[in-house]
């Protein structure tokens, strides 16, 4: 019982002092419950007012109702990355096993982790993640991963958008442990969806993806498993550096660029497909084989548009980014 008053009161004294709720939750499906109770252990504790870290005792998960479900919520500050696990007693050594997928993975640390990225006033879920499993039932663990190298990364972040969080490309950080390879672990059901990265928040920072990766001019992944991707540079189809459908950049130019809807391309080449794409990757207007040197667009909503330009004769390609205010 003293165990439980502790507990409770550094909650209730920490509730008003840290920037975000982050409700942890876990799937015990097929487990034998231990009269201990389930415990979450971690590096977030003392932010979160408890008395050390990593104690695998002293944050009780209640159950919720008749599930098999068990949670509890937290306040911890916003911005950085915490590692954690959840314990099927109140020791140590009845700490679940990790799956690779959701590991750190960085110097055989086999912790999960997860980057809390808001100070909204709501809470963050995490979970349920089946016990010694990479995901909520019914979901898959899908670890994006991209190398800034090349980029001067946003004082706002990097985030991946897609049809997977209704592009939105504030609701997914991505968090560097090493180097310039930023990642983030996101939950889905079985399916295809189309994605992209942003230096940002916005989609106006997001990537061009060349036209050898891309579909609808946009990432694509199809999810089928726990998966980690494969890095790619920002903006690129491979690794930084290997020179991997690298976009070309000089064969076209558009000016104004902001505008207020009325602008000009410049072909430097002839004989190109055009196609200009909205912000989320759909056809707004497309010419097969244009031959003259300068092509005007006009009549665009305020908004943000890519436009592909593929020399017929060369196969290069040019992409950019439109800007309609």
């Amino acid at each position: 019982m003293k165990k439980i008053i502790v507990c409770i009161f550094v909650l209730l004294t920490g509730t008003t002092i840290f920037a975000k709720s982050v409700k942890f939750s876990v799937d015990m499906t097929g487990q034998t419950i231990s009269p201990n109770g389930i415990h979450v252990s971690g590096d977030f504790q003392i932010a979160a007012g408890y008395i050390d870290n990593w104690n695998p005792a002293i944050c009780t998960m209640l159950q919720e109702g008749s599930s098999n479900i068990y949670s509890i919520i937290v306040n911890i500050p916003a911005f950085q990355k915490y590692e954690y696990r959840f314990i099927n007693g109140d020791l140590f050594y009845e700490t679940e096993f990790i799956p690779v997928e959701s590991q750190v993975g960085y110097g055989f640390n086999d912790n999960r982790w997860i980057y809390i990225d808001s100070i909204a006033n709501d809470t963050t879920l995490i979970g349920a993640i089946k016990y010694g499993g990479n995901a909520p039932e019914g979901k898959k663990l899908v670890r994006f991963l991209v190398d800034m190298s090349y980029e001067t990364v946003s004082a706002n972040g990097v985030h991946v958008a897609g049809s997977f969080n209704s592009w939105g490309f504030a609701l997914s950080a991505l968090y560097s442990f090493e180097s310039s390879i930023y990642e983030v672990i996101q939950y889905m059901p079985d399916g295809n969806y189309e994605y992209k990265f942003a230096n940002g928040s916005n989609a106006i920072n997001a990537e061009i993806v060349p036209a050898g990766c891309a579909t609808n001019n946009n990432r694509s992944i199809f999810v089928a498993k726990d998966t980690i991707m494969a890095v790619v540079c920002f903006s690129g189809c491979g690794p930084c550096g290997t020179g991997i459908n690298d976009v070309e950049t000089s064969a076209v130019n558009i000016f104004p660029n902001p505008s207020n809807g009325n602008a000009k391309i410049f072909f430097n080449e002839l004989h190109n497909n055009i196609s200009i794409n909205d912000a989320k990757g759909s056809l707004i207007n497309s010419y097969e084989d244009f031959t003259n040197s300068s092509l005007s667009i006009a009549n665009l909503k305020p908004g943000i548009y890519f436009i592909f330009v593929t020399n017929i004769l060369n196969k290069k390609q040019t992409a950019f980014k439109y800007i309609v205010q």
